[in-house]
């Protein structure tokens, strides 16, 4: 079996007989672990499983065009915050209690946003 980044090898060095158990962490711990005299014992491989990923808030397409909306608004430059109000409006706001304006959306867009969130530019990848 091959040894891979990631294995944790338990490996006793033939001229010694020393053992040892090492977590393979790039490819020249492969190759300082080829040149010496040894005899592998155990190779074992973790397997990963996922506890948390992050999901991104938009889309591709949902960014582009929110990019569109900012670039043609006349607030483009105090827009601070988006919040997502109900089930087909968004809020572009300059501060957190001044609304700049309302925009309405079709169906299935925004799905990751939560209603009444406030998100920064930033967070929303703008």
């Amino acid at each position: 079996m091959d040894i891979q980044v990631g294995d944790r090898v338990t490996y006793k060095i033939n001229q010694t007989g020393t053992t040892k158990t090492i977590i393979i962490e790039d490819t020249d711990t492969i190759k300082v672990l080829n040149d010496l005299d040894y005899k592998i014992l155990k190779i074992e491989r973790p397997k990963y499983e996922v506890i948390e990923e992050k999901k991104e808030l938009l889309t591709e397409k949902e960014k582009e065009f929110l990019k569109f909306l900012l670039n043609y608004s006349p607030y483009k430059e105090e827009i601070k915050f988006i919040r997502k109000i109900y089930d087909d409006y968004l809020e572009f706001i300059e501060t957190d209690n001044s609304c700049s304006f309302d925009f309405r959306f079709k169906d299935n867009y925004f799905k990751n946003l939560k209603d009444n969130n406030l998100y920064t530019l930033e967070e929303l990848g703008l």
